[in-house]
C-alpha cells in the first residue's frame, strides 16, 4: 500500500496534490482543519499549530503506515498574513511559524522513523522561499525557513533511500492568495490563468 499524507489538502494546491496522488494509486490522508471534498480522501481533523492534534493524527495512522510500502509526506499547509517588517508583532510571527515551520518539524519527527526506503518528504514552498515581496513578511520568513529545512533534511536523510524536495510554485490563483490580496485587480494581471 502506498500512502500520501498531505497537510492542507482541503483547497488549492493541496487539493490538486491529493487528486494527483489518488491518480497514482495512493491512499490519501488530509491533515487539516477543513475537510477535503474529494470522497476518496480520508480527512483527519488537525490544527497544525497544535502538537497534540498532530500526535493524535499520527497515532491514528500508525497501523496503516506500518503496512505501507511507500509514504509520501507533503508539507503543503501554510498561513499567509498581510504584514510587514514594521508591522508584524512577535505573537503573530510565532503563530505563522507554528503552522508553517514548527508543524513540519513535528510531523517529520513522528513520521521519518516510520518511512521505508522509496518514501519522500515534499515541501510545497514558493518562489518566496528565495526572494521577497512587500506585505508578506511572516510568510516570506517561513518559506525561507522551509527551504533551509528541506536542505537540512536532504543532508540528514542521505543514504536512507528517503527522497526530499521542495516544489516552488509561482503566483497561483488559490483561495489563500485571493484572501491575501483581496479585491486588488493587479493580482489578476500577475497571475497565470
Amino acid at each position: 500500500m502506498k500512502v500520501a499524507i498531505i497537510t492542507g489538502a482541503s483547497v488549492g494546491i493541496g487539493r490538486a496534490t491529493a487528486e494527483a496522488f489518488l491518480g497514482e494509486g495512493f491512499a490519501v490522508f488530509n491533515l487539516a482543519r477543513r475537510a477535503c471534498p474529494i470522497a476518496a480522501v480520508t480527512n483527519l481533523t488537525c490544527d497544525l499549530a497544535n502538537a497534540e492534534t498532530i500526535d493524535r493524527c499520527i497515532d491514528t495512522l500508525q497501523a496503516t503506515l506500518a503496512q505501507s510500502s511507500e509514504i509520501a509526506l507533503v508539507h503543503n499547509a501554510s498561513q499567509m498574513r498581510k504584514d510587514s517588517a514594521a508591522a508584524c508583532d512577535s505573537d503573530s510571527l510565532q503563530q505563522v511559524l507554528a503552522t508553517n515551520v514548527v508543524a513540519i518539524n513535528s510531523l517529520n519527527q513522528r513520521l521519518l522513523p516510520l518511512m521505508p526506503a522509496g518514501s519522500s518528504v515534499l515541501y510545497v514552498g514558493s518562489t518566496l522561499a528565495e526572494k521577497a515581496v512587500r506585505n508578506s513578511f511572516s510568510y516570506v520568513i517561513s518559506k525561507h525557513a522551509q527551504l533551509g529545512m528541506m536542505r537540512a533534511t536532504c543532508q540528514d536523510l542521505m543514504g536512507s533511500g528517503i527522497h526530499t524536495a521542495m516544489i516552488c510554485p509561482g503566483f497561483t490563483d488559490t483561495e489563500m492568495l485571493r484572501t491575501h490580496l483581496g479585491s486588488d485587480p493587479q493580482w489578476r494581471r500577475q497571475s497565470p490563468a
